[in-house]
């Protein structure tokens, strides 16, 4: 739980880059608050190159595509893995959607005439996260399963909102506008099935 809440400060400070950098222009009076200004600082600098790739065709196109690949050889894992059925339904949907956003990321890059393509394989952090997948059973596979499904949509959320506001491209900021709807209900299902 402390993971997760942890996570999703961080993303939320991801999201807000350096909107929240110091909002109330008061200067830190102690040693311990100047330590904090200090590490909140190079967090929000830290964060400020983070927001300038993801808001870059080619990072936002990188960091989707491995976020889609994941979400379908997860799910293409608990389809074989999973015991209770909500989280089968819920694989055999994360399949389905991610299939279509694929397809729709690349005929989006091809209508803009965008020189980037998705990535075809998954990075290392992802493969090893389905790897893990692959060695649990039982109600520790849908345990995590579930985790990761939760913390995988906090971050894509967390993405296509950055670069549907902020994006350098139009076509890419729709793609993105249009899809969050869905990775947010996507999040509700995978958190109700988790309770």
């Amino acid at each position: 739980m402390k993971a997760l809440l942890a996570a999703s400060t961080a993303l939320a400070l991801l999201a807000a880059g350096p909107a929240l950098a110091n909002q109330s222009g008061a200067p830190a009076t102690s040693a311990s608050a100047t330590g904090a200004s200090a590490t909140a600082a190079s967090a929000t600098g830290a964060n400020a190159a983070m927001n300038q790739q993801n808001a870059t065709a080619a990072g936002f196109v990188q960091k989707a595509g491995v976020s889609n690949l994941f979400e379908i050889e997860s799910s293409q894992v608990a389809l074989d893995k999973a015991q209770s059925q909500q989280v089968r339904d819920f694989a055999q949907q994360m399949i389905q959607d991610h299939q279509q956003a694929g397809q729709t990321l690349k005929s989006t890059l091809a209508d803009a005439q965008l020189q980037v393509m998705p990535p075809q394989q998954l990075d290392q952090e992802h493969a090893n996260k389905v790897d893990e997948l692959q060695s649990l059973q039982d109600s520790a596979f849908d345990r995590t399963y579930e985790q990761m499904q939760t913390q995988a949509h906090e971050k894509a959320i967390a993405l296509f909102g950055f670069y549907a506001k902020n994006g350098d491209n139009a076509d890419l900021r729709q793609f993105a506008g249009n899809l969050l709807p869905t990775l947010q209900q996507h999040y509700e299902m995978i958190r109700s099935i988790g309770q």
